[in-house]
């Protein structure tokens, strides 16, 4: 869909220049794009969240392998406990919840350029947009793997927590593409 600056001042009955500003931050939040020919067009949500995800998976498996190798104890206790606050936690409080336990995991790779890059991309997955409603069935499940990659993680077993990171991180993706818009 395009975006006619004109048209949306005239709508809002305000001038260009607000306008024109919004439009410089949708832009900058990536929501929208410029082109030469066409203008302005909004972003495919849909397919930019799931280029998105795919990206983030590879860092974050990445990160994992090395965290399984150098996690200490206290961060293991901390991923310990963010199981637990999940487990009574409402879906609102869920969501950062789950944010603070892949946050831990990636941490505790010790990879500062790496974590880095992770953190740019799980700002995506706080935006209001992409908080999806999920069903009782795959919060539980959600949280059975949180436990089991901590379990992995604390037995120092880089393939184990991969393999069960990668399935969680499916069924995350799953998720954002079943939720509605």
């Amino acid at each position: 869909m395009r975006l006619r600056e004109v048209e949306i001042a005239e709508a809002l009955n305000v001038s260009r220049t607000p306008v024109r500003e919004a439009i410089s931050r949708l832009i900058g939040d990536r929501l929208v794009r410029e082109h030469e020919t066409i203008g302005v067009e909004v972003v495919d949500m849909a397919r930019d969240m799931v280029d998105i995800h795919h990206i983030r998976e590879s860092l974050e498996l990445c990160a994992a392998r090395l965290a399984a190798e150098r996690i200490t104890e206290a961060q293991i206790e901390v991923l310990q406990d963010l199981v637990r606050q999940g487990e009574k936690a409402s879906a609102a409080d869920r969501v950062h919840i789950n944010h603070q336990f892949h946050l831990t995991i990636v941490q505790a790779s010790s990879a500062p350029r790496l974590i880095d890059m992770l953190k740019s991309f799980n700002e995506y997955f706080l935006h209001p947009r992409w908080i999806t409603r999920t069903q009782k069935k795959q919060v539980d499940q959600a949280l059975k793997d949180h436990q089991q990659i901590v379990d992995a993680l604390r037995a120092h077993a880089p393939d184990r927590t991969e393999r069960i990171l990668r399935r969680h991180l499916k069924l995350g993706l799953m998720q954002l593409m079943d939720s509605p818009d």
